[in-house]
């Protein structure tokens, strides 16, 4: 597909809607609660970038990223398209390698009792976007969180997904009075104890890694503003405060 694009073709709306069925990016569209609309933005921005003579105006749009978010996530994966095609051979030749390893940092923030494996789990790299996100038996990863992830230091960000897997999870019913201070508790032990895993390494001097990849210093400067707002959905009774209004999705998916 790229490589048409690259020749100055384009891709219909016909085909795009057929690439996109593709049931890892389905399971990811719906972690996510991107629509349809969205993927017909992304389908134009990713024929905006690998248009012959757009490399200027790409350019110029990518040194604002922040405002041009969608055309510099598509810009890395142009740029570093035959080192990523490298990365994902280089699993394709040895998977055993890869996820003995993505195992090996995933135990690293279990306890003993939970260092299995998993042979019902599925891992798929889809070919948009930035993030990873496990559910089920299924871990999808986007290939550019994955590259630089894995090139910054292979296997952590699998051993973050597999931890979501294998950390022991207490079943109960709940109370809806009880809502939101469960789910604040287990969403904050939920992710916290995977970053365990992986988080160290992505550090202001993680140089490999994209420059807004190395936020592992935010979740100290987030904290002074989430914290404060922790408290009315710890207290008891619960308040009308929900927790959804403070988990939500990273700006840089």
């Amino acid at each position: 597909m790229t490589d048409r694009l690259r020749k100055g073709d384009t891709i219909s709306r016909a085909e795009w809607h057929n690439f996109v069925q593709d049931k890892a990016i389905q399971v990811y569209m719906a972690d996510q609660g991107l629509s349809e609309a969205y993927f017909e933005t992304y389908r134009k921005t990713l024929q905006y970038v690998y248009k012959p003579g757009n490399e200027a105006k790409v350019q110029a749009r990518v040194k604002d990223s922040l405002n041009n978010w969608l055309v510099y996530i598509i810009y890395q994966y142009q740029k570093n398209e035959t080192s990523m095609q490298a990365y994902l051979h280089r699993i394709e030749q040895n998977p055993k390698a890869y996820f003995d390893l993505c195992y090996r940092s995933a135990y690293t923030a279990l306890p003993k009792n939970a260092r299995k494996r998993l042979p019902q789990e599925t891992f798929s790299i889809i070919p948009l976007r930035n993030d990873a996100h496990a559910e089920g038996n299924w871990v999808v990863y986007t290939l550019l969180c994955a590259y630089f992830n894995d090139l910054n230091h292979y296997g952590a960000l699998g051993g973050h997904e597999l931890h979501h897997a294998l950390r022991p999870q207490a079943e109960f019913k709940l109370r809806p009075e009880d809502e939101n201070v469960v789910t604040v508790l287990s969403r904050t032990l939920n992710e916290g104890s995977a970053d365990m895993v992986d988080k160290k390494f992505i550090s202001d001097t993680a140089h490999l890694l994209l420059p807004y990849q190395r936020y592992f210093s935010e979740f100290f400067s987030d904290a002074k503003t989430v914290l404060p707002h922790m408290d009315p959905l710890l207290s008891y009774p619960t308040t009308k405060a929900r927790v959804r209004e403070y988990f939500r999705p990273s700006d840089y998916s």
